[in-house]
């Protein structure tokens, strides 16, 4: 009962120092003040037993008690967040580095004093530290952030000190700086609006797949252009849903690639697609597919524009295209047999010349547009001839310069016939051209290289050859070999090159004959 007594009173009269007591000078200075204090009160009652075991215990231990708190303070002031204590009247009793950095006075300066005269400089206790209002019986709070004048915020959390009988003793407040926290939220957040925003405006539709294939976005153009509204889609399989028939086993057959590797046939392209809306109607839309990995699965990005109405409109356009093109070729076809019946030879010649001058176009690589431009231009290339006494086009002999030079007017006929016919080729330029030359020595105009148009150079490649190698009614067949020689001859100077070597190739691989067309 005595040494209880005892404990007591060292716990009353030293154990609990005054608050001015604490400072920051050296480590060990507190510990060595209360050792001072426990040695007097051991002088005034050094008859008590118990009390000289206690000294004994409290000198060996007085040097582990100041390296404890050597290693505690070395931590307390290495933590980079401010840490500071306080009394129950939010006066400072010690604070860290960290803490003084900020405050940007000393610790000595600043203990003693109320904390939000020091850091962060506020007209009182933050507001959310204001439910210690009982402070000897609180037991903590997470305070309120705090919003310093520069911008840089700190998030604040207190915790109460108590002894071991449960009374307060201090509280104890971390400050965390969460500026960056807050800014690179605040960022996300207004990026997200504007995404949303943008994503509610588009007139386009965007969808977001996952790896599953199953819709994880869908904006209210999607909702207009399919007709399902975001709440009867998400999560769905968009292709079991909007596809047709015809094109699910290509996205089938794709998906697993796309799952493993974020590649796919739709992916990083532009393509037009038929789809299914909830009506059940089918629409038509250009889709453009772009691939992301997000949180390790592979999500695909769809940006979709309805194009029904446009393909539609290109449906009726082609097939007008068709029609006029039909018709063109029909009224091209008039003229050959109106020739036909009044120049037999003339219209069998364009025909040869025709083939050949295709067979050329395709050996040159040409687009089939243009191919068939030569073809219909080649058929009637000597159209101009009908204006022209037969007697003088097939009479036998040397002919009149008078003679000649109504021959060397077909070419301007000819043009002057079909000028007024809109054609998707160039056939009256075609007609007009075919016996100019490359180094200017051709008709009507003396044209030179390019300025010749394609087209009309392979068409008088095809008709040297066919006029050479065809027997005509007023001299034999010269055979083809002489008329390859010929063109051989003048390749470069008045023949296209180009246009004579697929001319020989397509000879030399046996890949042409006359006699194949009859």
């Amino acid at each position: 009962m005595k040494a209880e007594t005892t404990v007591r009173a060292l716990n009353e009269d030293i154990i609990q120092p005054p608050a001015t007591a604490v400072d920051a000078g050296s480590p060990g200075t507190e510990i060595r003040t209360l050792m001072a204090g426990v040695h007097a009160f051991f002088e005034q009652h050094a008859e008590d037993p118990d009390l000289l075991q206690l000294l004994q215990l409290s000198n060996l231990n007085q040097q582990q008690l100041e390296h404890a708190f050597l290693a505690w303070r070395a931590v307390f002031d290495a933590v980079r967040d401010p840490i500071f204590v306080h009394d129950a009247e939010f006066r400072l009793t010690r604070i860290n580095q960290a803490y003084a950095e900020l405050a940007g006075m000393p610790i000595k300066t600043a203990l003693g004093r109320p904390y939000w005269e020091v850091f962060p400089k506020m007209d009182g206790p933050s507001k959310g530290c204001e439910i210690i209002d009982n402070i000897s019986t609180a037991k903590g709070a997470e305070c309120d952030e705090i919003v310093l004048e520069d911008g840089r915020t700190f998030q604040s959390r207190a915790f109460v000190m108590q002894d071991t009988q449960g009374r307060f003793m201090q509280v104890v407040q971390i400050l965390h700086d969460v500026t960056s926290q807050k800014q690179t939220l605040a960022a996300l957040k207004e990026n997200q609006e504007k995404l949303q925003i943008i994503s509610d405006f588009a007139q386009d539709a965007i969808i977001v797949l996952d790896d599953e294939g199953l819709i994880q976005f869908w904006n209210p153009a999607a909702e207009k252009m399919y007709g399902y509204t975001a709440s009867e889609i998400l999560g769905k399989p968009l292709h079991e849903l909007l596809v047709d028939a015809e094109q699910l086993s290509l996205f089938r057959h794709g998906q697993s690639e796309f799952k493993n590797t974020g590649k796919g046939p739709m992916i990083g392209k532009i393509a037009q697609l038929a789809g299914r809306r909830k009506d059940g109607s089918t629409i038509v839309a250009e889709h453009s597919v772009s691939a992301v990995n997000i949180q390790g699965r592979w999500h695909a990005i769809g940006m979709a524009r309805d194009i029904t109405e446009r393909h539609n409109m290109e449906i009726m356009q082609a097939r007008h295209a068709e029609q006029l093109a039909q018709s063109l070729r029909n009224t091209v076809l008039a003229l050959v047999r109106t020739l036909e019946k009044r120049d037999p030879y003339t219209a069998g010649h364009q025909q040869r010349v025709a083939e050949l001058s295709s067979a050329i176009g395709r050996e040159m690589g040409l687009s089939d547009h243009q191919i068939k431009g030569i073809h219909l231009g080649a058929l009637i290339h000597d159209i101009g001839k009908i204006y022209i006494p037969f007697e003088i086009l097939n009479r036998p002999g040397k002919l009149t310069s008078e003679e000649f030079m109504l021959i060397k007017t077909h070419p301007t006929v000819g043009h002057e016939i079909i000028a007024d016919t809109d054609f998707p080729w160039p056939i009256a330029d075609m007609i007009l051209q075919h016996h100019e030359r490359m180094d200017g020595t051709g008709y009507p105009a003396g044209l030179r290289g390019n300025d010749i148009i394609l087209e009309a150079r392979i068409i008088g490649v095809a008709d040297v050859v066919e006029a050479m190698s065809v027997h005509r009614p007023y001299r034999p067949s010269l055979g083809i070999e002489k008329a390859l020689t010929e063109v051989t001859r003048t390749r470069g100077t008045s023949l296209d090159p180009a246009v004579v070597d697929a001319c020989l190739t397509l000879f030399n691989e046996s890949r042409f004959s006359f006699s194949a067309i009859g």
